[in-house]
C-alpha cells in the first residue's frame, strides 16, 4: 500500500497486488501494450476512528507497478494511477461497486486528479518514447474525452513532477524546465490549466 486518501466520504488506502495465477508478463518492446491482467490495484475503505477495514475491493491492471496517486471524483468514484514504464494505467473504483481499468500504451508514469469541471478525472503522463508530457481527460464512464494535450508551449525541456486539482482554482502542474545550456541549469515552474487545457507561460 502506497496511497492514502481522506475525504468526506471516507478514509481509503490503495496499493497493488499480484495474483498467484497471473501468468501475464510485461515487455519493454516499444510497441507493447499490456492487457488488463489478474493483478492490479486494491482499495481498502478504513474506519476513520480506529483504522479498521470496512471493505476491500480489487481492480485488474498490470503487474510489476507501483501506485503513484489517488483521487476522488465529484461523483464519488476513487481513481488510482500506476507508475509503470510500460503503460499509463488507471483503475477506477466506481461508487456503484464496479471497477474498470484503462491502459494507454503510448504513455507511462501516470498521475490522476479529480476533474474540477466534470464528474470524471484528468491524467498527467509522460510519452512512452520521448520526454513530452500530456494531459488527458476522462469522463465518469471512464471514456477518454477529446485528444491528449501535449505540454509543449513555453518550455524548453519540461519535466512535470506533480499535478493537483482544486474545486476553485482548477488544475495546477508543478515541474522543472531547462534554463541554461548546461544539464543542471533548471528552474521550477508551476502553472494553472484551464478547462480546455490552455495555460499561460510561467514567468
Amino acid at each position: 500500500f502506497s496511497q492514502l486518501l481522506l475525504t468526506d466520504s471516507g478514509l481509503y488506502a490503495a496499493g497493488r497486488y499480484t495474483a498467484a495465477n497471473d501468468s501475464s508478463h510485461d515487455s519493454s518492446s516499444d510497441d507493447f501494450t499490456p492487457s488488463t491482467s489478474a493483478s492490479g490495484a486494491v482499495l481498502l475503505k478504513l474506519d476513520k476512528t480506529d483504522g479498521s477495514i470496512i471493505s476491500t475491493r480489487t481492480a485488474g491492471g498490470i503487474k510489476d507497478s507501483v501506485l503513484t496517486s489517488i483521487a476522488e471524483t465529484k461523483s464519488g468514484d476513487i481513481v488510482v494511477g500506476y507508475n509503470s514504464y510500460y503503460a499509463a494505467v488507471t483503475s477506477t473504483f466506481k461508487s456503484d461497486g464496479n471497477s474498470d481499468s484503462k491502459i494507454d500504451g503510448s504513455q507511462k508514469y501516470v498521475q490522476v486528479v479529480s476533474d474540477p469541471n466534470s464528474n470524471g478525472y484528468i491524467t498527467l503522463a509522460q510519452h512512452r518514447n520521448v520526454d513530452d508530457y500530456y494531459l488527458t481527460r476522462y469522463n465518469e464512464s471512464n471514456d477518454k474525452v477529446g485528444e491528449s494535450q501535449r505540454l509543449s508551449q513555453c518550455f524548453r525541456e519540461l519535466r512535470a513532477k506533480k499535478i493537483k486539482s482544486h474545486p476553485k482554482h482548477g488544475v495546477v502542474v508543478l515541474g522543472t524546465d531547462k534554463w541554461g545550456s548546461s544539464y543542471g541549469d533548471t528552474h521550477t515552474v508551476y502553472f494553472n490549466v484551464t478547462e480546455d487545457f490552455k495555460y499561460l507561460c510561467p514567468e
